[in-house]
This record gives C-alpha cells, sequence and structure tokens, in this order.
C-alpha cells in the first residue's frame, strides 16, 4: 500500500514539473498566437475637424454625417437664411431661384446663424473656426457649380493657414471646376486638398475609402 501511494505521489510530482516547464502563451487582448501586430493609421489627433456641409435633399448631409462619423469630427450645417423650396431647386426652370442665382456669380444669399450639430442653437452665436485646422466642406453640384451659398460661407470666416477638403453629391455632374471656383472666396494661404464627387447612393464605405486615402495634417502612426 505504502508502495501505490508512493508511485502516485511521484506521478504527481512529475506532472507538476512539466506544467512548470511549458512555454506560456502572453498574448494581448484580442490577438490569437501566432497573429502579428499591424501599424494602423490613426486619424487627426492634435488638430481638430469640422465638417460644414450645405444640403438641400438630404445626399450631401448624408455623406457629411458619415465623415464626421468617422473622424470623430464636429458637424456643422450650413443653412439659408431663406429655405429653398421645391420649386426654388427646379434647376429645369430657367427662372426658378436656383437657376437665376447660379447664372449670376456676384450673389451671395444670406446664412442662418446657428450652431453646431447636437447643440443648443437658440440665442447662440455664430460658428468660431479658431479652433479648426482641417475642414471638410460639403455642397450639392448646381448647374456645374457649387451653390453661391458655399461662396457666402467662406467670405464670412478667416481660413488663413486652413486645411480645406472639398466633397460634392451628384447624381450625374462630376466635381468639375466647382472646387477650384471655389479659392477665390478664402484665403490664399489656405491649403486646398483635390476634392471628390459622390453619387446618390452614397454608402459609409464610399467615404470611409476616400478619406483613408487623404493624407490629412496631423494623423499619426500607432
Amino acid at each position: 500500500m505504502k508502495k501505490y501511494r508512493a508511485v502516485i505521489g511521484l506521478i504527481f510530482v512529475l506532472m507538476c514539473i512539466l506544467a512548470a516547464c511549458s512555454p506560456q502563451k502572453d498574448t494581448a487582448a484580442g490577438e490569437t498566437e501566432g497573429e502579428t501586430t499591424v501599424t494602423q493609421v490613426d486619424e487627426p489627433s492634435e488638430k481638430s475637424v469640422l465638417i460644414a456641409y450645405f444640403s438641400c435633399t438630404g445626399t450631401t448631409k448624408k455623406a457629411a454625417e458619415y465623415a464626421a462619423d468617422l473622424l470623430g469630427a464636429d458637424l456643422y450645417e450650413i443653412k439659408a437664411a431663406k429655405p429653398y423650396t421645391e420649386a426654388d431647386l427646379n434647376y429645369r426652370d430657367n427662372t426658378s431661384r436656383t437657376s437665376l442665382e447660379q447664372k449670376d456669380a456676384s450673389v451671395r444669399p444670406a446664412i442662418s446663424t446657428g450652431g453646431l450639430m447636437g447643440q443648443d442653437t437658440t440665442g447662440s452665436a455664430d460658428l468660431s473656426l479658431s479652433e479648426y485646422d482641417v475642414i471638410f466642406l460639403g455642397y450639392p453640384i448646381w448647374n456645374g457649380q457649387a451653390p453661391r451659398i458655399i461662396n457666402t460661407f467662406l467670405e464670412s470666416y478667416d481660413l488663413s493657414g486652413k486645411t480645406v477638403v472639398p466633397f460634392c453629391t451628384s447624381a450625374s455632374s462630376g466635381i468639375g471646376l466647382s472646387a477650384e471656383n471655389l479659392k477665390g472666396s478664402c484665403s490664399d494661404s489656405a491649403v486646398w486638398y483635390d476634392g471628390i464627387r459622390f453619387g446618390s447612393a452614397v454608402s459609409a464605405d464610399d467615404v470611409a475609402e476616400w478619406i483613408h486615402e487623404l493624407d490629412l495634417p496631423g494623423r499619426q502612426e500607432r
């Protein structure tokens, strides 16, 4: 009986020694054995980003919201003091409001004073750009150009040294020279990125693919 217990005890000791000598897996949370750490590209961290957009039908708004979600950026809607009606937006009518505005490069529709999306705008001061370094500027294409209210927006603020990233939405027209023609409405020291056009069926993946290809200021590797 004593011999039997001695054998059992020896087996137990050997099992403990083998367990202690076995290599331990030390993987980080979310990793599995054999995986390598992939370098990720972070979005701008030290530089604040604003997504400013003008939208009448909701398409540009949708693209702007996707961008804001992806970047964790503030969202600002450029609102006309006199809202555009469905009749105003009839580009087939040469006498409609938008048709007449787009024919006259000097037109500057007034902007309604507001605030950042998600904030109480009652009695609020207008937008301050001092805390933003990168400004995404979204707009629809009207008669081949950005709506004149975008010129109003750019001429209302000092964009000196800011980075401006334009994007537009259109069912068929490309971005064309719309962004190039906006440059005269802001400081010469503003840095403009090449713009992009999204269709009416723009998706979050479309916007994400575009943004990840941008070399934005403040983007850091981690």
